[in-house]
Order: C-alpha cells, then structure tokens, then sequence
C-alpha cells in the first residue's frame, strides 16, 4: 500500500472517530441542558399556576354549583395550555370533582411526590383521577385534545399541595418524556450524519493532504531513479526540497554514492595495477627461470667437470636467491597496494628505525651504519610499511653504496620539524585515492639515508623509483626503492633523492607527517 493511500485510510477513520467521540460528548451534555431546562419549565409553570388552582380551589369551596369556578377554570386552562409544552395540568380539589387540562396520565403518582421526578403511567383509557369525564363544573377535561388521559407513558412531573396547610387540594404539572425523547433523536440523527459526512470528507483530505505530504519522497524517488547505474556520473539527488528529514535522507543518499564511486575507483585502479604487476612480475621472473633452466639441463650433460658443475650450482643458488628477494619484494608492494589507510595508529618511528638499523648491520656485515636519533617522534602509520621503508633504504645504500671492497658507510638521522608542509610529488607507484593527504599541523618527521657511495646522476633520480628499474649489472630486484616511494605516499609523506651535501654519494630523505607536535 502507498504512503499516501495509509495516510487517507488513517485519516477517513481518525476523523469521523474523534467527530463521533466530540458528538457523543455535545450530545450527553445537550440531553443535560435539554432536560434540566425541561425541569426549570416546569418547575416555572408550577409556580405560574399555583395561585390560580388554589383561587380556583377556594371558590369551589365557598361558592359550589356558581358560574365564578367555571370562569377560574377556563382561565386555568387557558393560562395551563399556553407555552410550548404539550403536557397537561392536573388539579384535584377536596371535596370537589378534579379539573384535567391537557394531556395528563391516567393514574398520579404518589400524593407525596412533589418532583420533578419520572413517572409511568401503568393504566389504559382512564381520563382524569377517576376516571370519569365531565364538563368543567362536573370534573371533565378542559382544553387540551380532548383525551383527558394517555395511559402506558413516561411522564415528567413537578406537584405542590395547596393552601397553608395543604389541605385546599393539589396541583400536578406534567411533561410527556416522549416529547424530550423525540428532540433527542432528532440530535442524535445530526450527529451520525455529521460523522458520516466527516468520514468522506476525512477519507478526501487525507488523500490529498497524504500526497502533498509525500511529494518531497516522490521527488525524491524520481530523482534517484534517474541516476545513472554507472559510476562517476557526479549526478546526485537535491538536498533544497524544504522537508529536513528528507534532505537529510537525500544527502545520506548521496554519500552512500559518494562511497560506490570511491569503491568503484578504487577497485578499478586496483585491477589496472594487478595487471600491471602481473605482466611485469611475469617479465622479471622470466629471466632467472630461463637462466636455472639452462643450467639445469648442464648438469645433467655427462662431460661436465666438477668446476664447471660447482660453479653452475652456484648460479642456481644465485638464481635462487635472487627470485625468492624478487617474490618477496612482490608481496610487499601487492600488500601496500591493498592496505586501508584507515588502519593506521600511531606508532613511534625511532624504535623503528633503531630495530631496522640493528637487523642492517646483521644483513650487511661489512656497512658501518651510524644513527642519530631524534627523541620519539611520533607518525600515524603502518608499521610493517614504515619498517619496510627503513628497511629497504638501508638495503639499498648498503648494496648500492659500497665501495669496491664491498664496504658501505651509512648515516642514518631522525629528527623532527615544526614546519608541517609535507610536499607529495605525483607517484605512479600508488593509486591517488588511496594516499592519505598530510595533516595540517602536528609538524614533520624527517629521515635521512646517507651513503658515501658512487651516487645517483640526477638526470636517474627520479627513474630510480619507477618498478623494477636497475643500472646494467645491479644486483638489486629494482623494487626497493618503489616499495619506498609507494609507502611513503601511503602515509601522506614524500621522499626526495639528492646527493650527498659533503661530496660523493647518495642522500635519501623522507618526510612523514608527525601525529603531535614534540
């Protein structure tokens, strides 16, 4: 069911049920005031007629059989049957025939009754207290319709004895409840017909107010079904619609495509690099398989001397070696390929560097590695990726910085500046959206690889970070300083490659955004 079909449904039944609940509450208290005015009248009747019944009640007594009662009596009547009561009056006289006007009960209530009260006639036919009829000297019924009496009604009736003691007679107004009770109906059938007409109107407001309640959500589903499928379209759905619940819907929406896109990009980047990696990976293993092959197939010839099969065992294990630091270097790039920057902690760079300076100097026994330090400081990073950064700088002064002797002198220092730019240089060796942007503030780590090598021309420095470059003869894989450069750009940083400020050799310096000042 449509939103805007519920809103109609609830409104055609809440409307026509608090109509019906505010009917029924008017119509309690208007049968109140219908029947405590209904009383008042009587009660002012009562005491409009009293005088003239017990002047009427006097001259029965004092002048029987004269014309004098007869003429009270028709002023009675008269002044009983005015007004808009459809009751009668009863006035019973001692020692005298009863005078009846109107419509009046065939049997009277209890003599000690004054009201108002209720009263049932519980007799049929009977006019009058007795039940006899008459002129109005003999006791018969004047004015009124002629009846005298209606038997098996509900009467309303208000009574008060006569004279000082009470003993001149007693008068009774009456009041049919059949009249009251007809007014009711009628009020009762407005009130359902008002409910009735408050469910249709309801049912109509709620389906109009229920669309225009909705139209924001309705634009908002056309909007978002005109976005495009494909990613990187920039389309997005309007956050101006006025309604803060779906502007706010609107823009979580849009971050959600936000996401998909960067999700998209991310992975379409991480497949061009993996196709990347696999053609190169396969071209640089090709070689060292190729070379164990052939030498592979020596060993097997019958005439090989023993020289020649130590010395092509020796290859094999050179071979060997050298695919085992290429698989490895491999691994180490696809894994920072794959790495989230949003799981980096901070992590303390000088027990790093510290750690990879005395794993160097076991690796490398004939580098005389010298390091100064800097008191802690502190970079928001991974810590196999910074270990890897320092590692792999050590590896590469230490081999490409040796002397013909195959010793290697290398200087390694730590420190840390106040100034917080971190330039980042473009690096093919990292996808742009996965490089995590420098902090502003917090300053700068700085780490400096120095060797006394034969250095880098400049016109190769920037070459040197490119996948699987290497100088003719180099025993190196030609990934170390890639995997430098792509973890460096991962932690927000930059490395740069100079020479050396006291002459010959190599400078490497990596500037990493520090997580809190020093």
């Amino acid at each position: 069911m449509r939103l805007s079909t519920r809103f109609a449904v609830r409104l055609a039944v809440l409307v026509p049920l608090l109509v019906l609940l505010a009917g029924a509450l008017v119509l309690g208290l208007a049968v109140q005031d219908l029947r405590a005015e209904r009383d008042r009248q009587l009660a002012v009747r009562l005491r409009a007629l009293a005088p003239m019944a017990l002047t009427y009640a006097r001259r029965v007594h004092l002048s029987p059989g004269t014309a004098l009662p007869d003429l009270l009596g028709q002023r009675l009547a008269v002044a009983a049957t005015g007004g808009e009561s459809s009751g009668g009056v009863y006035l019973d006289v001692a020692g005298a025939e009863p005078l009846v006007v109107g419509a009046v009960p065939a049997t009277l209530p209890a003599t000690g009754e004054t009201g108002p009260a209720t009263f049932t006639d519980g007799a049929d036919g009977a006019d009058g207290a007795d039940g006899t009829g008459g002129s109005v000297g003999t006791g018969s019924t004047v004015g009124g319709d002629g009846d005298g009496a209606d038997g098996g009604r509900r009467w309303r009736f208000a009574a008060v004895d006569l004279g000082v003691r009470g003993d001149r007679g007693r008068l009774w107004v009456f009041d049919p409840e059949d009249r009251l009770a007809g007014r009711i109906r009628a009020l009762t059938g407005r009130v359902v017909l008002t409910t009735l007409v408050a469910a249709g109107a309801g049912a109509l407001a709620g389906l109009g107010l229920g669309r225009l309640a909705v139209r924001p959500l309705t634009v908002l589903h056309g909007q978002a079904r005109g976005i495009d499928t494909q990613p990187r379209t920039g389309a997005r759905l309007a956050t101006g619609s006025g309604v803060t619940e779906i502007d706010e819907l609107a823009g979580l929406l849009n971050e959600l495509l936000d996401r998909r896109d960067a999700a998209v990009a991310r992975t379409g980047e991480a497949l061009e690099t993996a196709r990347a990696f696999a053609a190169t990976a396969a071209h640089e293993l090709r070689t060292p398989l190729t070379s164990m092959g052939a030498n592979l197939g020596l060993l097997d010839h019958p005439g090989l001397d023993p020289a020649e099969r130590a010395e092509t065992v020796a290859d094999l294990i050179a071979e060997h070696s050298r695919m085992q630091r290429l698989i490895t270097l491999l691994r180490g790039l696809a894994r920072g390929d794959l790495i989230d920057p949003a799981t980096f902690t901070g992590t303390d760079l000088t027990e790093i560097v510290a750690a990879a300076a005395e794993d160097a100097r076991s690796r490398h026994p004939g580098a005389v590695i010298t390091i100064a330090l800097a008191d802690g400081p502190r970079v928001r990073g991974w810590e196999e990726g910074l270990r890897v950064i320092v590692d792999n700088l050590l590896d590469n002064a230490a081999i490409h910085g040796a002397d013909p002797h195959g010793r290697a002198t290398i200087t390694v220092t730590l420190s840390f500046s106040a100034t917080s730019a971190v330039p980042v240089p473009p690096s093919p060796a990292l996808p742009a959206s996965t490089a995590t942007p420098a902090p502003d503030g917090g300053g700068v780590a700085v780490l400096v690889v120095q060797d006394a090598g034969p250095g880098i021309p400049p016109a190769d420095r920037e070459r040197v970070f490119a996948r699987f470059h290497r100088r003719t003869g180099s025993p190196g894989s030609g990934l170390g300083l890639t995997l430098v450069r792509q973890q460096v750009a991962l932690h927000g940083g930059a490395v740069t490659v100079t020479g050396s400020h006291g002459g010959a050799g190599t400078r490497v310096e990596v500037r990493l955004p520090a997580a809190t000042p020093r």
